[in-house]
Order: structure tokens, then sequence, then C-alpha cells
């Protein structure tokens, strides 16, 4: 019984670290289409929720290639931001902001993405725990490729023909040729680990039930 009480505390223990950081991503792009390869800002918050200090090291922006049981699968980088050590003492929070050109995503217009940021976490000066805690959630920001864009004046496009600056594309002056919309690019909302935290509550919680359950077996 000793033994199955000690696996609790371990797991529990384990939990709280995974629990070391909480991303929170915005996006602002300087174009109002952000178009490939003008300028986008990212501002990454990290909170620190354990009794550690975290050591924030780089930042990650990471492919999100879909919602795995344990949270969402993650791909190639898209971009990286070197943060240099910085440390989040238990409570304090604090948001990097940076800058990086637009790139086109692999396919279509949505870059699909996960936030993540590299960390050590220490306590009385040792250190206890490393490696990469990456956001649950799967962030998108819609871009306007250079490959879409056909015209960016009318002098670009035949003489019956307007450039649509909207779409970057020739249009008919009869007005009769028309293009679809291009989706437009979303600002995910802030502080979205409600899943996360239901998840591990519910985790918690079926530990402790296991627990109590063989305690009164025995």
């Amino acid at each position: 019984m000793k033994k199955i009480i000690l696996m609790v505390i371990v797991f529990l223990l384990c939990l709280s670290t995974v629990l070391a950081g909480v991303t929170t991503v915005e996006h602002e792009c300087k174009d109002s289409r952000c178009k490939e390869g003008t300028d986008v800002t990212f501002k990454v918050g990290i909170y620190n929720n354990i009794n550690k200090t975290v050591r924030v090291n780089d930042i990650l922006l990471k492919e999100g290639l879909g919602n795995g049981i344990n949270g969402p699968i993650v791909g190639d980088e898209i971009y990286s931001y070197e943060v240099g050590g910085v440390d989040l003492e238990p409570g304090e929070e604090q948001v990097f902001e940076f800058t990086k050109e637009i790139i086109p995503p692999k396919q279509g217009y949505t870059h699909y993405y996960v936030a993540c940021f590299k960390t050590s976490i220490w306590k009385d000066g040792e250190r206890t725990a490393g490696g990469e805690v990456c956001d649950m959630v799967i962030k998108d920001f819609t871009v306007l490729p250079s490959s879409k864009v056909e015209c960016e004046t009318d002098t670009e496009c035949a003489p019956d023909e307007y450039c649509d600056i909207n779409f970057f594309k020739c249009k008919s002056k009869s007005g009769e040729e028309t293009e679809p919309v291009v989706e437009p690019a979303i600002n995910t909302e802030k502080y979205s680990n409600l899943k996360f935290y239901l998840l591990t509550i519910g985790a918690v919680l079926f530990v402790i039930i296991v627990a109590y359950w063989l305690i009164l077996k025995d």
C-alpha cells in the first residue's frame, strides 16, 4: 500500500511539473492582408504556475498537425525566437514580443501552429527538470502568399481589366468575373487552455479515486 501511495505522490509531482508554463499567443500583421514578405509581430505570454523557477530559453511556433490524446500533434518549426534565458518566479508572467517576416504556409492560405518554449526548471538553485512545453491549443493565422498575387496595379492587367487590390487579381471591367473570397485572418483568443486543465483535473481525480479504492480494499 505504501508503494501505491508513493506512486500517486510521484504522479502528482510530475503532473505539477507539466503545468510549468501556460502560453498565450496574439499576432498582428503590418499589412492588413498579412501578405507574404511583410512583418508579423507575435506576443507570447508565459505564466509560471508552479512553486519553482521556470527559465524560458527559446520560443518556438511549430506546425499544428492535429489533436492527439495528450494534446496537439506538432510538426516542423515555423518561427523561432531566442529568449536567452529569462527566469520566471512562481506566479510571475511575462509577455515576449518578436517580429518575423511572413512566410507562406505549405499549402493554402493558413498557418496552423502551436506555441512552445524550451525551458529548464529550478528549485533552490538546482535544476530539477527541463524540456519543451507546448500550448494545448492549435492557433491559426491567414496570410496572402506571393504565389497568389497576380497584380498590384491596373497597369499589370489587360486593357479591359483592372487590379482588384482586395485579392491582388486582375478582374474584368465588365464586372462579370468574380473571385473566391479569401478566408479572413483570425486572431485566436487568449487563455485557451481550459481543455488542458480539465484533462489534468480529471487525471488527478481518477488517481485519487483508484488509490482510495485500493486502501478500502486492503
